[in-house]
């Protein structure tokens, strides 16, 4: 073996050793992002750990920023919420991205009656204008019917929740909308309605943080609603 194959040896060894360092560094950093803004629910440790220069070396801006926003939304921090999605829509996202940043923000934003749900809306749709993607289609479909029942409380909507709810294959999916329903009724001054379609909605889905928040709702805590 000459000293040229040696070398280039030595060199593609230090490059995997550079390669399984980082992605050590880089999955013992997301487990400390993960533990303080879920777990431990620290936000002063979590700010820290998401702009130190560990995280700036080895996780882009964009990624830093939807993890800052689902921690916000984790938090029930509006203004964090409105000020990163903000500044995320302001730069160049992927199809992926952006489908995670308005997705999340728009039924977030919704679900706390706010008013600047439509301003997103509005820049998703201009953003996925033409897009052919089944999946996309479906998203906007989604997004759109969220606005109309949280913010608009469009009594015609119920007809479309029904019939979704009625098609759903899995128990979970109808739920949701069972769910949605429940908003609705309460919202238009059908308590009763409300609280039969929120019954359903307890019968069928198996998420235990959804179970607890429709109990307290039926037990009297109609503003989680």
């Amino acid at each position: 073996m000459d000293k040229i194959e040696i070398v280039a040896g030595l060199i593609l060894f230090a490059l995997a050793i550079s390669r399984i360092i980082r992605k050590v560094v880089i999955n013992r950093l997301l487990k400390q992002l993960y533990d303080a803004a879920y777990v431990q629910k620290d936000r002063e440790t979590f700010r820290l750990l998401i702009s130190s220069l560990q995280s700036q070396m080895t996780i882009s801006e964009v990624s830093r920023n939807i993890m800052t926003l689902n921690a916000a939304i984790a938090w029930d921090d509006l203004e964090t919420v409105k000020t990163t999605a903000g500044k995320l829509i302001s730069t160049h996202l992927k199809d992926a991205e952006a489908r995670t940043v308005y997705g999340r923000t728009i039924g977030y934003l919704c679900e706390k009656r706010d008013s600047q749900a439509i301003m997103f809306l509005e820049k998703m749709q201009e953003y996925f204008k033409g897009n052919n993607d089944m999946n996309i289609i479906l998203m906007l479909y989604d997004i759109q019917l969220v606005y109309d029942i949280y913010i608009e409380k469009k009594a015609e909507r119920r007809t479309d929740l029904i019939e979704l709810a009625e098609s759903a294959q899995e128990d979970n999916a109808k739920a949701v909308y069972q769910y949605r329903l429940a908003v609705l009724d309460h919202s238009l001054g059908n308590k009763e309605e409300s609280r039969k379609e929120l019954k359903k909605a307890l019968e069928n889905t198996d998420n235990a943080r959804d179970r607890r928040k429709i109990e307290r709702i039926l037990e009297g805590e109609w503003d989680l609603l």
